[in-house]
């Protein structure tokens, strides 16, 4: 069977985010065991890792079995990727202004980051349902389309990211009272911050335009 754009991109998910996934369980193991609040960073990341695996495999495995139930999964892990991508650099955020307070007092409170994780953990919920919607619609011979759940849930991130944004650049400011580890974590965020407003835009116009080159 001749391979589809979609599914080299799934092979390539494959070799990228496999090794990254045991990397980042390694991180888990290595940081996590210490129980502190600032280590679940890495836990996210590993989810986030996992998510990847699990959405590319679903997408290859219907090179043999083309069902609607594992385009549906595919579906499925790819929207709540994007959330859960968010939420992991919004932890990485998290384990900085954490450091960076013991060192420099911030107006920035401990539960603003508590209360602004909410509507990540909202967004994958929301996309999760909108995507078993449009998987029984599919099951039903309906044309796929975006539910407003997952509109919901894009909308959301969209929001996230744009909080993600104003902190990285609150924190930029004061980001010599953080060790030089935390920096470099900081000045990490800050270098993926444009390819995630180029992965939220693709997003944003595949859910809400979906149709040519951004057709879900």
């Amino acid at each position: 069977m001749t391979l589809t754009s979609r599914n080299v991109l799934s092979i390539i998910e494959c070799i990228f985010y496999a090794p990254a996934t045991v990397f980042s369980l390694f991180l888990c193991i290595r940081h996590c065991c210490r129980g502190q609040r600032s280590q679940i960073a890495w836990v996210f990341l590993y989810i986030y890792c996992h998510i990847r695996v699990a959405e590319a495999a679903s997408g290859l495995a219907t090179i043999t079995f083309p069902s609607v139930a594992l385009y549906g999964t595919s579906i499925l892990f790819s929207l709540i990727g994007v959330p859960a991508l968010l939420l992991a650099t919004f932890g990485l955020l998290n384990r900085v202004y954490i450091n960076l307070a013991k060192n420099h007092p911030t107006r920035i409170k401990p539960w603003y980051f508590s209360l602004l994780q909410i509507p990540f953990q909202v967004a994958i919920g929301s996309c999760a349902k909108g995507a078993s919607n449009s998987t029984a619609d599919a099951s039903d011979g309906t044309i796929y389309r975006p539910q407003t759940c997952t509109k919901v849930g894009i909308t959301l991130c969209v929001v996230g990211f744009m909080v993600i944004v104003i902190l990285t650049g609150a924190m930029l400011r004061r980001q010599s009272h953080a060790e030089i580890n935390e920096r470099r974590l900081l000045n990490s965020v800050t270098l993926s911050l444009p390819f995630l407003f180029i992965r939220m835009s693709y997003t944003v116009l595949a859910i809400f335009v979906n149709r040519g080159l951004f057709e879900s």
